[in-house]
C-alpha cells in the first residue's frame, strides 16, 4: 500500500510543473465567418511550442464540423510577465509567462 502512495505522490509531483491543455488559461471569441479568436497563456515551464500546441488542437475541435481543417489567418507570442531573479550567487535567471494568441478560420 506505501509503495503505490509513493507512486501516486511522484507522478503528482512530477506533472505538476507542467501546464496542461485542459488547465491551461485560454481564450476564445467567435468572429463570425466561421473565424475565431484564440488565445493560450502558460506558467514559466511551459513552452512556446506547447502553447502553439495547444492552440493548434483548439482550433482543430473549434472547426469540428470542417472535418478539423483551419487556417491560421494570424498567430503572435508575446511575454506577458517577465521576472529578472538574477542573484549575485546563483547566476542569471529569468521567469518569463508566455503567451500565443490568434485567429483561425475553418475551411
Amino acid at each position: 500500500m506505501n509503495r503505490f502512495i509513493y507512486i501516486i505522490f511522484f507522478c503528482i509531483l512530477l506533472n505538476s510543473c507542467a501546464t496542461s491543455y485542459t488547465l491551461a488559461p485560454r481564450y476564445e471569441e467567435s468572429l463570425g465567418d466561421n473565424k475565431y479568436e484564440i488565445s493560450f497563456r502558460g506558467n514559466s515551464y511551459t513552452s512556446e511550442e506547447r502553447l502553439k500546441g495547444y492552440f493548434n488542437k483548439r482550433a482543430s475541435k473549434l472547426c469540428k464540423a470542417t472535418a478539423g481543417n483551419f487556417a491560421i489567418l494570424q498567430q503572435k507570442t508575446e511575454a506577458v510577465d517577465y521576472k529578472d531573479r538574477t542573484y549575485a550567487d546563483l547566476g542569471q535567471s529569468v521567469d518569463m509567462e508566455l503567451r500565443v494568441i490568434g485567429i483561425v478560420q475553418c475551411q
